[in-house]
């Protein structure tokens, strides 16, 4: 027996310098070669689960993970993340009870408390979600993931002020911080109530192209408090936002900003200028360069036809696997959008990304015969996606950098929101003060998009007629 154990830990060592080195696969070899010799151990079968987890293979994961809690039932930390693998899996109600089953066993664990907030948030249990969010952050005062939770809830709720102030909580998140700014934002920093008039402040974005899109409408308030504005985008952006208001200069974050007094990542602008409500309406603010559009005039003037671009699928941040699960939460099948065609409409795809591309590729080759018909342009980025939208009819999309792209132009634009949509667009709502040209569609419940592609048929009839 005792030979057996030692044997079994000498594997388990050797797996967990492969789990470190990143090589996930080979140290589940030797993880499952570990739980043959000595099947009782439970900490092996945590850390293969923990493996499973990162090469996000989560049937095993879960399998393990129920292994490791077999053979010892206080195991808190399993439990704690067999609720993230469950989570994962959309599975919510199971996500929560394995969470409340960590907390009986360490009712001081930040981190449960922290992640019983995310799924009691996902389920809009709000008031459930702010108690566990605070009940980490009285454990945990620095909390920032606990705080951050908080600021979504907030948000959601339309509650701006305690929001935006609870929001600068992912500015004491290290790991935040590292991925979005250079070393120098810190002594840079914009501190709230501090003049900038005469100086030069650096705008930098930061999450996704969706999120510099809609905040960048805030460039002209700062210009209009004397400071001179530099605006650093992602690349992809940076011809699309080149004639946005209140810019002195455009950069891309590949570029070294020179002579800047004070630096402000974009979306802390709400909190910094105290703005209300009001405040967030825009009419159109953006414009498609005049090249552009009559660049792609040609393959898209008809007529006689109704023209609708359309997005399924929104982009995954490849460095940010614990977005995953809810990435393709917003994603809708192609196939339910073919209930879309109608004898007057030509279908243009706004898609990019190679999952979307042989999805809509699969779909040709699987219905030879369908009326259902979108028209390929094979544009390239941004500059090209607006020169298009701004000769369309209507954009359908799920949520995603289009979505805001076609709202900051001010062209009609349907945004089709899972359950657990984004805290920007409220809840039971289907305008947004942001895009006044939007209309919000939202799934009833988890996973039902033929309940919201039916009220977009019904619109889209009425559209049509008002049309002709």
């Amino acid at each position: 027996m005792i030979r057996s154990i030692d044997s079994a830990k000498e594997l388990g060592l050797q797996a967990n310098q492969l789990f470190a080195s990143g090589q996930f696969k080979e140290a589940i070899t030797l993880y499952q070669k570990a739980v043959l010799i000595e099947p009782s151990y439970s900490a092996i079968y945590f850390n293969c689960a923990l493996a499973y987890q990162a090469i996000h293979d989560l049937p095993h994961a879960l399998h393990y993970f129920d292994q490791a809690i077999e053979h010892q039932s206080d195991y808190a930390d399993a439990y704690l993340n067999r609720g993230n693998v469950l989570r994962d899996m959309n599975q919510f109600e199971l996500a929560r009870q394995s969470y409340e089953r960590t907390l009986q066993l360490d009712p001081q664990m930040v981190q449960a408390w922290n992640n019983l907030g995310v799924v009691l948030y996902e389920e809009r249990q709000l008031d459930q979600a702010c108690v566990a969010f605070k009940k980490a952050c009285s454990y945990d005062p620095l909390q920032a993931s606990a705080l951050w939770g908080l600021s979504l809830c907030h948000l959601l709720l339309g509650q701006y002020q305690q929001g935006w102030q609870a929001f600068e909580s992912r500015l004491k998140d290290q790991h935040f911080i590292q991925q979005t700014f250079p070393k120098e934002f810190a002594e840079f920093l914009w501190k709230k109530g501090e003049s900038i008039h005469g100086k030069t402040v650096l705008l930098m974005a930061e999450q996704g192209f969706g999120d510099t899109i809609q905040f960048c409408r805030f460039a002209k308030n700062i210009q209009r408090l004397g400071a001179k504005v530099i605006l650093q985008v992602p690349e992809a952006l940076q011809r699309t936002l080149s004639n946005i208001e209140g810019v002195d200069q455009i950069i891309s974050t590949k570029e070294q900003a020179h002579g800047v007094d004070v630096v402000t990542p974009l979306m802390s602008l709400p909190y910094l200028l105290d703005l209300l409500e009001k405040d967030y309406a825009s009419e159109a603010y953006l414009r498609a360069d005049p090249q552009k559009i009559t660049q792609w005039q040609p393959m898209i003037q008809d007529p006689n036809q109704l023209k609708i671009g359309l997005v399924w699928q929104g982009g995954v941040r490849e460095s940010m696997p614990q977005t995953w699960a809810t990435h393709q939460r917003r994603n809708i099948p192609l196939e339910l959008f073919s209930q879309l065609q109608r004898p007057d409409i030509t279908f243009y795809h706004l898609q990019k990304g190679e999952h979307a591309i042989l999805e809509l590729e699969t779909y040709r080759k699987d219905h030879p015969q369908s009326d259902f018909r979108i028209k390929d342009l094979g544009f390239e980025d941004f500059a090209d996606t607006a020169a298009i939208i701004e000769q369309l009819d209507l954009v359908i999309t799920v949520d995603t950098a289009v979505a805001h792209l076609a709202g900051a132009m001010g062209k009609p634009v349907w945004i089709l929101n899972r359950f657990d949509g984004c805290w920007r667009w409220l809840q039971h709502r289907s305008d947004t003060v942001w895009y006044p040209t939007a209309k919000l569609y939202f799934q009833e419940s988890p996973g039902d998009w033929q309940g919201v592609i039916d009220d977009v048929i019904n619109d889209l009839d009425g559209f049509i007629c008002a049309r002709k």
